[in-house]
């Protein structure tokens, strides 16, 4: 990922994104916390940044100058070092994805691949958005079972099948569709949809979300409230 990646991201809330280490100087044979020495990032746009200083540092702008190919912040302040963007450690990615190859990585139950980043990108988008968008931008979840017998998904393989090698949003969507069925999924208001998208997304640990959904009931709580089941299944 690049941090042109967090451009677009509505972020109210102004949390953390990502975050860049050893921005402060520190005086010779001085210690601090690394939690205070940081640059964490709020929000990215095409020239500048939001971000804080420190644990709890004061939120300011900084402008982002290319120097030879490169993007950097090249603070005012003397006590902060010149860093690279490269260097940027985005919160909320589980796994890698290098030479369009998605290694996973172990996430609370399981190895898996866990994109917060892509998912905030794609949470809005259409489905005819999103199947526009190559893989590498619109896949924000695998499950582990996907990984079986691979060392990583290769995203340059022509036989990768969406809700089998990979998830996106908008599968996401078409599994809460296929569990509950077509007439309660269209009676479900769009912002209770987001929201029980969202929770899937981020419950998701290890097992593919229609285990989640079949297994555990998950969004029964949801359905209840809106009154579209009763206490028992009553749809298959």
């Amino acid at each position: 990922m690049n941090y042109k990646d967090l451009i677009g991201i509505k972020n109210p809330d102004f949390r953390t994104l990502a975050y860049i280490s050893n921005f402060c100087k520190l005086p010779e044979f001085m210690y601090m916390r690394p939690d205070y020495l940081i640059l964490k990032i709020h929000h990215v746009m095409e020239d500048k940044i939001i971000a804080s200083v420190g644990k709890e540092g004061t939120k300011e702008v900084y402008d982002i100058k290319t120097i030879d190919g490169k993007d950097y912040i090249i603070p005012d302040n003397d006590q902060y070092n010149q860093v690279c963007l490269d260097d940027m450690v985005f919160i909320g990615v589980v796994g890698e994805i290098k030479d369009n190859k998605i290694y996973q990585e172990y996430f609370r139950q399981g190895d898996i691949y866990k994109n917060d980043i892509v998912f905030e990108k794609t949470k809005h988008l259409s489905k005819e958005e999103i199947d526009k968008l190559p893989l590498i931008n619109k896949i924000c979840y695998i499950p582990e079972g996907a990984f079986e017998d691979k060392e990583y998904i290769d995203l340059n393989s022509k036989d990768l099948k969406d809700r089998e090698d990979y998830f996106t949003v908008f599968s996401i969507k078409e599994v809460i569709k296929d569990h509950y069925g077509n007439d309660i999924y269209e009676k479900i208001p769009e912002s209770d949809l987001d929201s029980m998208v969202e929770d899937v997304f981020d419950t998701l640990d290890w097992q593919y979300p229609s285990s989640l959904l079949d297994a555990d009931n998950y969004l029964d709580g949801y359905m209840k409230e809106l009154g579209l089941v009763e206490s028992e299944y009553e749809y298959e």
